[in-house]
């Protein structure tokens, strides 16, 4: 990704020291919206590949490897270097039936060994799980989003989709599929019924959606479905709560439409995450507090606040060009949640600052969401520690920020930030930071055994009861 582009020199200068003659080929967002920047900009990588690769990364080996020749060179998709001339050739065309794809070989992949690595819903529960594609390309015109699938949808047979699912589940023991689509729902009726066909089934398996679901394309049917079915994680990408700058990014949400499905989503115990974007150009604080505000007030169970990076390939990328927020062929290295000051938004760096940490001080740091974030995961099997070690890291980074701002940090709930704060530093040990947030929640009503609110016990108490259906 073009985020990782300085990992990829880090990486590739060590691969060439360890086997020189070793050919390096690219591919994914960086290789497909910058590939003369790749080839020209990391000399150890030799060849690049554009957009879908399993067309053009077959024709380069049968040519490069197989018939030992430099036929390379005219395989639609690839880049490569002459001397110090850098090419590259036309995009290879997308591959318009996706059912036509074998599926993936995973004879030599030990699944069980990726059990408890920390997966892209970071889940790590003991399941094996493998991530799956059922549907590429996306038809909206998100000025801020690559383009590597293409402006069309594709989408994978309801039939087919459901035939690699039982593949991976009865031939490799598959039980959590992370669905990596980029817009699974962008037909509603063929996602249902792929739903309804693996409720039919029987399979007894997990599915997140970590790349983001659509959410004013939802309705409460599709969610019925999907958790019956076994979803056990969603994410919705909102980005901002302005009407103005949805217009603007052309991604053109449906506020009222999408509040409603995180709401109704949110009546099941299952994990479900919002995605939020900001410092966007011209955005002002208005707008900035209005976008931090929705998340505070959703249902969603965790938050993130990504703060939007200009890249090459997209058309935002154009337009700060143009409008002279950054120079052609200069864009940030740096991650989403890295700040950055030439955006062009309408307010000082200290007030994104602010903001971004009142979202994830309310989000991550009250009673309610702390409480069924526990039950959701303890749900799922996943280390009581794993929990604490991330709601640590939130507490970090809500202190750090706070200090740089010289404020203290405004959080519905004090003990349970302050206990989280003293876990990161060390003043507190995991086993310790476990028994005091389980007193603590105990004293609102939760009952550590059976994982829900008894409000008898919390009005002897004289605690707050709250209610988690």
């Amino acid at each position: 990704m073009t985020a990782g582009s300085d990992y990829l020199e880090v990486l590739t200068e060590s691969i060439k020291k360890f086997a020189p003659e070793l050919p390096i080929i690219c591919g994914g967002p960086y290789a497909s919206d910058s590939p003369q920047h790749l080839l020209n900009n990391h000399k150890h990588v030799d060849f690049c590949c554009s957009n879908e690769g399993e067309v053009s990364f077959t024709k380069f080996l049968e040519s490069f490897i197989l018939e030992n020749n430099k036929g390379y060179r005219s395989v639609h998709g690839i880049g490569y270097r002459i001397g110090d001339a850098i090419f590259v050739n036309p995009a290879m065309p997308f591959i318009e039936d996706i059912d036509e794809l074998p599926i993936p070989d995973y004879a030599a992949i030990d699944l069980k060994e990726y059990a408890m690595v920390e997966n892209p819903m970071r889940i790590p529960n003991g399941r094996i799980w493998a991530p799956i594609m059922t549907q590429r390309g996306c038809p909206y015109r998100c000025t801020y989003c690559h383009e590597g699938f293409g402006k069309k949808s594709r989408e994978m047979s309801a039939r087919r989709t459901v035939d690699l699912i039982k593949y991976l589940h009865y031939e490799h023991e598959v039980e959590h599929f992370a669905v990596l689509d980029d817009i699974f729902n962008v037909k509603r009726d063929r996602a249902k019924q792929v739903m309804q066909e693996i409720i039919k089934s029987g399979m007894k398996i997990q599915f997140s959606f970590p790349n983001g679901l659509r959410g004013d394309t939802m309705d409460e049917e599709l969610v019925d479905l999907m958790v019956e079915a076994g979803t056990i994680c969603i994410h919705y990408a909102v980005e901002t709560a302005s009407p103005r700058l949805q217009k603007w990014v052309k991604k053109n949400l449906r506020m009222d439409t999408i509040s409603k499905i995180i709401n109704y989503t949110a009546k099941y115990d299952i994990i479900l995450r919002g995605f939020y974007m900001v410092g966007f150009p011209s955005e002002t604080k208005e707008e900035l507090k209005a976008t931090i505000d929705h998340a505070i007030n959703s249902g969603f169970s965790e938050t993130y606040f990504s703060i939007l990076s200009i890249w090459p390939g997209t058309k935002i990328y154009d337009e700060a060009v143009r409008d002279g927020f950054i120079h052609e062929g200069h864009f940030t290295t740096m991650t989403t949640h890295d700040y950055k000051e030439d955006n062009g938004f309408h307010y000082d760096i200290d007030f994104l600052v602010s903001e971004r940490t009142r979202g994830y001080a309310e989000t991550h740091f009250s009673v309610e969401r702390f409480t069924k974030n526990l039950r959701v995961y303890r749900k799922l099997g996943m280390d009581v520690s794993r929990i604490m070690e991330k709601e640590a890291k939130y507490a970090s980074l809500i202190d750090d920020s706070s200090r740089q701002l010289g404020v203290s940090p405004a959080v519905p709930d004090a003990y349970l930030y302050n206990t989280m704060l003293s876990l990161s530093s060390g003043r507190l040990s995991m086993p310790k930071a476990i028994e005091e947030v389980y007193k603590y929640l105990e004293m609102h009503g939760y009952n550590r055994d059976s994982m829900f609110i008894d409000q008898k016990k919390a009005l002897a108490g004289g605690g707050k009861t709250y209610i988690l259906n």
